[in-house]
């Protein structure tokens, strides 16, 4: 595969462009460094690496990638270093994994609106943490694949 380098001036890092006819089929996805599985915190906002995905593995829209870290959704087959793939969207359905945003910080939970407090309820999936219930977040988008080492060395 050839992959152009474009150095871009405005920012600490390289942007990679896939040259059209050498990626028929596949995607290049920014992986955005970590979204944290426990509390809400920053998230990285530069590109660690491209990551090339084949088309068909994603389906329509646009995506992107981030590592999880921490162990707060362990019980859901996300683990500490998994790399996370995300469909953007900034909305979500009851039960989906999705990327939110409450205020500048950011954390990955299952999402689930409480109709009658018209509240967010953000779950973790792992027993050991607790809930975070809040009157608004903005999705980032939902997990729809993961990547991960079977065995870590």
């Amino acid at each position: 595969m050839k992959i152009e380098i474009i150095e871009n001036q405005n920012v600490k890092y390289l942007d990679l462009y896939c040259k059209e006819d050498a990626c028929e089929g596949n995607i290049l996805l920014p992986l955005y460094g970590k979204v944290y599985c426990g509390a809400p915190n920053s998230i990285d906002d530069y590109k660690e690496e491209i990551l090339e995905i084949p088309q068909h593995m994603l389906g329509s829209g646009e995506y992107f990638a981030l590592r999880a870290e921490g162990d707060s959704m362990i019980d859901a087959g996300i683990s500490d270093g998994d790399i996370l793939i995300i469909k953007m969207q900034n909305y979500a359905e009851n039960g989906q994994i999705v990327v939110a945003r409450i205020g500048q910080n950011v954390t990955l939970k299952r999402i689930f609106m409480l109709e009658n407090e018209k509240k967010i309820k953000l779950c973790p999936e792992n027993k050991l943490y607790k809930e975070i219930i809040t009157n608004e977040c903005d999705i980032m988008g939902i997990a729809t694949k993961i990547i991960k080492d079977i065995e870590r060395t």
